[in-house]
């Protein structure tokens, strides 16, 4: 067939160099050229059809004589081949939890080398309680596998506060070992728990040269200002995930603007997105009101700002407003990542 023009190179060397060699081998039989005869199967040496389960056909059509075996229907007849882990998998494994960690992205590959010296695993029970509020810091938490609740957060004068859940690849413990201060909430595993822990002096000292003591800094200072509230009750943003949340905070700055204020004009450019935290900002076309803001909204075109184009609206606050505030570059980086979030954003006012 490839001699004859049917079968381009790529499929001829691929059927040509088909590893035979392997221990366990599932093979389609059926009508060709789509699916191989099963009488070809059948002509195989005997010491290769005793690997190969063949599927895809009748019991009936199955040939006798040989050692082919016909796959079976059923749980019970799954397979659980003997594997034989990689050398160095406890590594492997290690590194590639640290892989995920959006903080430590770019760090340098010694870095690498550090880590596994330093980490520790710790499991935890349902229901076991991980940290208490205000205690001592003594330890940076990354999940391996499973899931873990904060209780006691930002709580009002009711003592009512949001309640955040993390999952695997998310971290916590952070803010009370760089900036020195009691843990500021309960944690309790709401699942069994795999977590990674690195004693404080050897956390910091693993972040040393870099700019995370900064941003976890920034995190944290935006973090006081309730923004995981704002963010898990906002419209646009509602049903992010807890890492989508983190990601976006690491962007966000908090300042104020005065009633009146133009937060974007209309056919003019604009480098900043913003999301309200408090107040109100109403949009307008051609001196029209087209929609009122307030907290948790959106506020901005986030086509328009992915693509550097003018602004169809004018965005003015209404009323003394607290906004976060997002540049540009940092959120064009972070709807290419979350793509999903830019639909929420994508807003169409008329």
């Amino acid at each position: 067939m490839y001699a004859q023009g049917i079968l381009p190179e790529s499929r001829w060397k691929f059927f040509k160099e088909f590893p035979w060699e392997r221990r366990i081998i599932y093979h389609e039989a059926g009508i060709p050229p789509l699916h191989t005869r099963i009488s070809y199967l059948a002509s195989l040496p005997p010491e290769v059809q005793e690997k190969i389960t063949v599927y895809h056909i009748a019991r009936k059509d199955m040939p006798t004589g040989t050692k082919l075996k016909l796959a079976k229907f059923g749980i019970e007849n799954t397979l659980y081949p003997e594997i034989t882990p990689p050398k160095h998998i406890e590594a492997y494994n290690l590194l590639g939890v640290l892989t995920q960690i959006d903080i430590f992205h770019g760090f340098p590959i010694e870095k690498a080398k550090e880590f596994l010296l330093i980490v520790n695993e710790e499991r935890y029970k349902r229901g076991d309680q991980i940290i208490r509020k205000g205690t001592p810091g003594d330890k940076f938490y990354i999940i391996a596998s499973g899931n873990v609740k904060f209780e006691g957060l930002n709580q009002d004068e009711t003592g009512q506060g949001p309640i955040k859940r993390y999952g695997t690849y998310e971290y916590f413990g952070e803010a009370s070992l760089v900036l020195d201060l009691p843990r500021a909430a309960d944690v309790y595993a709401e699942t069994d728990v795999l977590a990674l822990t690195i004693e404080k002096n050897k956390f910091l000292q693993f972040i040393r040269n870099s700019d995370l003591k900064s941003n976890l800094t920034r995190l944290n200072e935006i973090r006081d200002s309730n923004s995981w509230k704002a963010l898990a009750e906002s419209r646009h943003f509602r049903g992010l995930t807890s890492h989508q949340i983190t990601q976006l905070e690491l962007i966000m700055t908090l300042h104020k603007v005065n009633e009146g204020s133009i937060l974007v004009r209309e056919k003019e450019f604009y480098g900043d997105a913003y999301i309200i935290r408090s107040g109100k900002v109403n949009v307008y076309q051609n001196g029209n009101l087209l929609a009122e803001l307030t907290d948790g909204d959106f506020v901005g075109e986030i086509y328009n700002i992915s693509k550097n184009f003018v602004s169809n609206y004018t965005f003015r606050a209404e009323t003394d407003t607290e906004l976060y505030s997002i540049r540009q570059n940092d959120l064009v980086d972070y709807v290419k990542k979350n793509p999903g979030v830019y639909m929420r954003m994508n807003t169409v006012y008329a």
